[in-house]
């Protein structure tokens, strides 16, 4: 793998979260620190972030900053190269991270909150506390949702109308574990039991 044959590399490790921003360039974390992979000069780049373990996800915003999500959050500016710890004020754990499709960052805290970045404040602004676990940013602006009962709900997060497209309880499923948007109306939810789709007019498949 890359980093490989040396032991000091920023790429070396157990590595759980990749993304690339518009520019082309692949942001990562391992256990070695956090950065991106610069091919000009043929090597990571780390951005000083000091944690003990990797992010659990790395994102990026619609201004082209990058999010690497641990139990707090990390901003990084390439252009500026300034590095922001988040929330600054309100102290809450993340347990999930994501942008919506204009962009926005979203979080989940590890008591059931839901949090919206706010770039004219620059603070998450709490939007709901009815212990949703899981966010999953989709497209025209809508949300999935993961709640503490493990069923799967869409959001329109300009009314906050709802819709819940998965129970688990009744599907047979255990814990929700990963989300993924196929193509507009079309959600895949991989639980510890299995797969299911969910095809907006036509409802849920196994």
């Amino acid at each position: 793998p890359l980093g490989s044959q040396n032991p000091e590399s920023l790429m070396r490790g157990m590595s759980t979260a990749l993304c690339v921003d518009p520019d082309g360039l692949m942001w990562f974390s391992t256990v070695g620190g956090c950065g991106y992979f610069d091919p000009t000069i043929d090597q990571a780049v780390n951005v000083g972030i000091h944690e003990r373990v990797p992010a659990s996800s790395v994102v990026v915003d619609e201004d082209g900053g990058v999010w690497f999500q641990f139990q707090s959050l990390y901003r990084y500016d390439k252009e500026t190269e300034l590095l922001i710890r988040y929330p600054a004020e309100e102290y809450f754990r993340v347990s999930s991270l994501t942008v919506d499709s204009y962009g926005t960052p979203w979080c989940t805290s590890d008591t059931g909150e839901l949090y919206r970045y706010e770039h004219r404040t620059d603070r998450f602004r709490k939007e709901r506390t009815d212990g949703i676990r899981i966010v999953k940013g989709i497209s025209n602006g809508l949300l999935l949702l993961v709640d503490e009962a493990e069923d799967v709900w869409v959001l329109v997060p300009e009314n906050n109308r709802e819709e819940c497209i998965f129970r688990c309880a009744q599907s047979g499923g255990r814990s929700v574990l990963s989300l993924l948007e196929r193509r507009p109306g079309e959600y895949w939810i991989g639980t510890q039991v299995g797969i299911w789709i969910y095809i907006q007019g036509e409802g849920l498949k196994s």
